[in-house]
């Protein structure tokens, strides 16, 4: 018996594999061997909807690491985002995040933090969430969402950490 199959014992919580079978739908990862033999009843598992609100607070903590001028713990917070991303169907900024999680330099990753942003952007501007801004930064030529207070430019941390003006 293995752990994809469910014909005596699931070693895998109903939870655990809504999230494989959306990341297998996304694109994120291979679909495991039983699976694509359909040997788990996938559309009995109701999988819990996710929204860009619940992952709000892990994109915000990037920005805040960036603005700091560190990676330090942004491969697990990007792994941890995509996951959320793609549950919540927003492919694009999934592989963004999941892009991020394996930069190792503070340029390259602010680049791709640009890429991520934006559907954080675009949500944050239709949804205006309370206790939350959208900045943006002329040099960069990119937007970014933060928690209200000082500016934390994620783009140029400690060079230009209040440069930006805000958009909403």
């Amino acid at each position: 018996m293995n752990k994809y199959t469910n014909t005596s014992k699931t070693c895998l919580t109903p939870y655990q594999l809504a999230i494989c079978t959306l990341l297998a739908l996304t694109g994120i990862f291979a679909v495991p061997a039983a699976l694509a033999a359909k040997k788990v009843p996938v559309a009995a598992v109701k999988p819990q909807a996710v929204t860009l609100d619940q992952a709000l607070p892990d994109y915000v903590a990037l920005q805040a690491t960036l603005a700091g001028d560190t990676l330090e713990g942004v491969s697990a917070q990007s792994k941890s985002l995509s996951e959320k991303l793609a549950a919540a169907g927003e492919k694009s900024a999934a592989e963004s995040a999941l892009r991020l999680s394996g930069l190792k330099d503070l340029g390259p990753a602010r680049e791709e933090f640009k890429k991520l942003s934006q559907a954080f952007v675009t949500w944050a501007r239709k949804n205006r969430p309370a206790g939350f801004e959208v900045y943006t930064c002329s040099m960069a030529k990119a937007d970014w969402v933060q928690k209200q207070g000082p500016i934390r430019n994620p783009y140029y941390g400690s060079e230009m950490l209040e440069c930006g003006d805000r958009v909403n």
